[in-house]
């Protein structure tokens, strides 16, 4: 059973799902983790939506078996619908030669209307397959499977502890000005939150005292921890401050 701790994710690259999780498998090799791979019988356990869950926001890394469906071709019927092939790479070795081939598909289902129809109601599909060459089209290849728009879905909003949505750019605005605001208190000693005191008729008839500022009064310590702010002038940007 894998242990996922808080902020760990399992983001392989091409060459380590080709390399150290396909090959070993198919060279009956032990793999870097048993748990994260799974076996799943991609095209005769239905549709995808029924296997993983329309509404799960992530990847499924799975090893299953390629079907044939005649001598040229391989059976890519699942469900009610089928796996289009839309895209394909190659994947080469050390040497440059072509030792494999990750390739794009997406799941359209021949129940609905359209395409569009179909993504509204189950989600748009995705599949990478990663399959050795010579390419066999009876045995096991790997594929990395997810649910575009539940991954989209999850991207827009995120809600917090309050049960409000605000979307990441405003997190992010609101971030910048509260740090901004906190740079103008340490610097000038002010907190932007404090109120002006209050004036009453009495403090009105009072005249106001003058002052003299005398540089001669001022001390500044000489054991200061951390570094020394620069003389503010005019043309000093607040945001330019360490």
């Amino acid at each position: 059973m894998v242990v996922w701790y808080c902020g760990l994710r399992f983001l392989p690259t091409d060459d380590e799902l080709f390399f150290d999780y396909l090959m070993r498998r198919l060279n009956r090799e032990s793999l870097p983790d048993p748990d994260i791979v799974r076996d799943c019988d991609v095209y005769g356990g239905g549709d995808p939506w029924k296997i993983f869950g329309k509404d799960r926001d992530e990847k499924f890394y799975v090893f299953t078996m390629l079907k044939k469906k005649n001598k040229s071709r391989v059976d890519r019927t699942a469900g009610s619908g089928t796996w289009k092939g839309e895209q394909s790479y190659k994947i080469k070795g050390s040497h440059g030669e072509v030792v494999g081939y990750k390739k794009l598909f997406t799941f359209r289902s021949k129940t609905s209307s359209s395409a569009e129809a179909d993504k509204a109601d189950n989600g748009h599909w995705i599949m990478y397959e990663y399959s050795k060459h010579p390419y066999n089209d009876t045995e096991c290849v790997l594929c990395v499977i997810s649910n575009k728009f539940a991954e989209q879905a999850s991207k827009k909003v995120c809600p917090n502890l309050h049960g409000r949505v605000q979307l990441e750019e405003e997190n992010r605005r609101a971030k910048k000005a509260r740090l901004l605001r906190d740079d103008r208190t340490n610097i000038f000693g002010v907190s932007s939150a404090a109120s002006p005191p209050s004036t009453t008729v009495a403090t009105q008839a009072q005249p106001a005292a003058s002052w003299v500022f005398n540089e001669d009064e001022v001390v500044i310590p000489r054991n200061i921890c951390g570094p020394t702010l620069p003389d503010l002038d005019g043309d000093t940007n607040l945001n330019s401050l360490p």
